[in-house]
């Protein structure tokens, strides 16, 4: 059976040895990339990603399933159960000038809870590893191996910026709602002009983690693409279980907080399809903040 300090460091080796795959692949080959086809570098990387992830879980003595976006391996007798996200921020990815994350979450199968979890997050600060056990959340820099406890429950939400999940999306609403939530409060008291920052990394994981981090000036993430998925022009528009399991594990553990729309519990059913929505905060006290005016926000333009 697998404890979660061995379940934290087992998630970011396998956070390392994918990146170390992923990083190989030149500049000039992602700039080809139109769209996502079996063809295509981004598709590659995937499978490069899996193949790697598959050949260091070979060694080790402990049943598995793993699961990702590309390809699964199933097993009956699994103790635990490896989520990842080979290459969230593909689109940065892609473009090579923005930040992109490997996500890993390991699974008790009896339980069903989450054992440990790491994020691999490469930024213009660098490349750096979020990781949670089942109590604590820690930070640590990649080459140096520096590990240490991160809690973000002393941030505040004056002076600090709202990330919202890609925000340059074409659909007029929402682009709109997301700064509706910010701005129309009953009292009509708008938040500190530094909040109206919108970060624009394209990649879950990252925005959410950097919520997690005391020494980011992130304080919550809105995600609200969901609302839409149905629609014909936007039909998987959103973020998955797959792109946020790992860093809301890691920000729960370091004193944030993150439900739906509706306040209830993110739905990890492992499926790629499901399209969620989302709102998360550093701690309680900011979730309740963007709570409250998201909802305002949805009832103001009739969507609740």
């Amino acid at each position: 059976m697998m404890d979660p300090k061995e379940a934290r460091e087992l998630s970011i080796k396998l956070c390392s040895v994918t990146y170390e795959e992923i990083k190989k692949i030149p500049r000039s080959s992602r700039s080809r990339i139109s769209e996502i086809t079996p063809t295509d570098v981004l598709w590659t990387a995937d499978l490069i990603a899996f193949s790697a992830l598959e050949r260091y879980l070979k060694n080790i003595d402990l049943p598995f399933t793993l699961i990702t976006e590309s390809r699964r391996i199933e097993n009956e007798n699994a103790q635990i159960i490896i989520v990842a996200d080979e290459l969230e921020g593909t689109r940065n990815f892609k473009d090579g000038n923005g930040p992109f994350a490997v996500s890993i979450c390991i699974f008790d199968t009896k339980s069903s809870n989450i054992l440990g979890a790491a994020v691999l997050v490469q930024d213009s600060w660098g490349v750096r590893i979020y990781s949670a056990d089942d109590k604590y959340a820690y930070k640590e820099d990649y080459k140096r191996n520096e590990r240490k406890r991160i809690k973000c429950t002393n941030k505040k939400l004056e002076n600090c910026s709202i990330a919202v999940g890609d925000y340059h999306t074409s659909l007029s609403d929402a682009r709109l709602l997301p700064l509706m939530a910010l701005y129309n409060t009953r009292e009509k008291k708008p938040l500190n002009p530094l909040t109206e920052t919108i970060t624009g990394s394209y990649a879950s994981a990252i925005d959410i983690c950097y919520c997690a981090d005391p020494q980011i000036g992130v304080v919550g993430y809105i995600d609200l693409r969901g609302l839409w998925s149905n629609e014909s022009k936007f039909p998987k528009h959103g973020i998955r279980a797959f792109d946020v399991i790992p860093s809301v594990h890691i920000l729960e553990c370091a004193g944030g907080k993150a439900t739906d729309v509706f306040g209830h519990k993110l739905n990890y059913d492992f499926k790629c399809e499901t399209i969620l929505t989302m709102i998360a905060g550093s701690n309680a006290e900011i979730h309740r903040e963007l709570f409250e005016r998201v909802r305002e926000s949805l009832k103001m333009m009739r969507y609740l």
